[in-house]
């Protein structure tokens, strides 16, 4: 073993090991829209090694015919040390512009 944790169950049986798939968390931030997009200096973060996400930080505003801008998604690309954020698909340049709060995670997985 080069490095890593090994749990046993309550059985004896080995659950997890430094050869288990697993992901953990690594930068939690709110993230506002400024401009079209944003970049977020995260050392260490590599696209074949990290994925994010970004996530309501409250209620859409329940326009029901779903045109609201804080209704669009905002897109995350993993770049070599950080993130690009879009507040907008970033293959639709002329796509809506999001306007919402939302909560930019970024995971390791392995």
């Amino acid at each position: 073993m080069i490095g890593g944790i090994r749990i046993w169950g309550p059985t004896g049986l080995l659950e997890l090991d430094e050869n288990s798939f697993t992901v953990r968390v690594v930068y939690s931030a709110l993230i506002g829209t400024v401009g079209s997009s944003t970049f977020v200096s995260i050392p260490g973060v590599k696209p074949s090694t990290h994925i994010g996400i970004c996530l309501p930080n409250g209620q859409y505003s329940g326009d029901p015919s779903g045109q609201d801008a804080s209704l669009s998604q905002f897109d995350v690309q993993m770049l070599t040390d950080g993130v690009q954020v879009w507040f907008r698909n970033r293959n639709m340049p002329t796509g809506r512009v999001g306007i919402s709060v939302q909560r930019l995670l970024v995971f390791r997985y392995r």
